[in-house]
């Protein structure tokens, strides 16, 4: 069974629609899908929707963005209620920060000296509006040859188009998930600028406060980060999670690419869906 726990469509900073993305889901076989969008959950409907037809499962989910210590945490929702009015309200709070975020980004490069942001953003972003949007465009006027260098060269902290952002708490978040009655789990942990002490701290405080898993097996986890991410999640009572982090079609990150590279004992994520 091929399952895939953590995409994106083009209503958060991907690039296919919620119907697309499980059409391609099915072309890679995959059996087991979760719609994780930044913040929203607006392509839900439409992904169950997709579905119907097909031999795949659809696992409601979201990715929330998060603060520990000041570090930002991208954790991962699966099987929430989508319609819980608690999570809709509190992501109507941070649809609107993130437009304002995205405004003062588009100020601060064009005052760098890059024009059109603005317009240009405007005809990509469908729903929640994020840093790839403006490197996508940065790419496309030949600012630098990729999305992913754009994002290096310009969004990232210390860059021009960097702006800090005040995200909930990891404990807030955990707690949010939990009470939508989903499965809490920390996305791509080798991702942050965090120690191992530090993050095995992170891991700690977010089990305490209701969190259930970790994703040790992603597309920028190689062999080694699984193996010290699954110690860490058996040690903890955590389960694994598995996710390509999928945004659009390419060979880095596929659609169902994601795998667990070596043969992993403990307690897996997949098991509760």
């Amino acid at each position: 069974m091929k399952i895939d726990l953590h995409t994106h469509s083009y209503y958060s900073d991907g690039v296919l629609s919620p119907t697309e993305l499980v059409q391609r889901a099915v072309l890679n076989n995959v059996d087991i899908l979760a719609l994780t969008d930044h913040d929203t959950l607006m392509g839900i409907d439409e992904a169950i929707l997709a579905a119907e037809s097909h031999p795949i499962r659809i696992i409601p989910g979201i990715e929330v963005s998060c603060l520990w210590r000041e570090q930002t945490i991208h954790m991962i929702g699966l099987n929430i209620d989508p319609n819980y009015e608690p999570l809709r309200e509190k992501l109507e709070g941070v649809l609107r920060d993130r437009q304002h975020r995205a405004e003062q980004i588009a100020k601060k490069l064009i005052k760098f000296g890059i024009p059109g942001v603005e317009e240009g953003l405007a005809r990509q972003v469908k729903g929640v509006p994020g840093r790839l949007h403006f490197a996508r465009y940065l790419a496309s006027k030949g600012y630098s040859s990729t999305p992913g260098k754009a994002f290096k060269q310009y969004m990232a902290r210390g860059k021009p188009g960097y702006l800090k952002s005040e995200w909930m708490s990891l404990a807030e978040a955990t707690r949010l998930i939990r009470d939508a009655g989903g499965l809490p789990i920390i996305a791509h942990p080798r991702r942050y600028d965090l120690t191992l002490k530090k993050t095995t701290t992170m891991l700690e405080e977010f089990k305490a406060e209701g969190g259930e898993g970790i994703e040790v097996a992603t597309t920028n986890q190689n062999k080694s980060d699984q193996i010290m991410m699954s110690r860490l999640a058996n040690q903890l009572d955590l389960a694994m999670s598995i996710g390509s982090d999928f945004h659009e079609p390419c060979a880095y990150n596929e659609l169902g690419k994601a795998s667990f590279l070596i043969p992993m004992e403990g307690k897996f994520i997949a098991d509760r869906l």
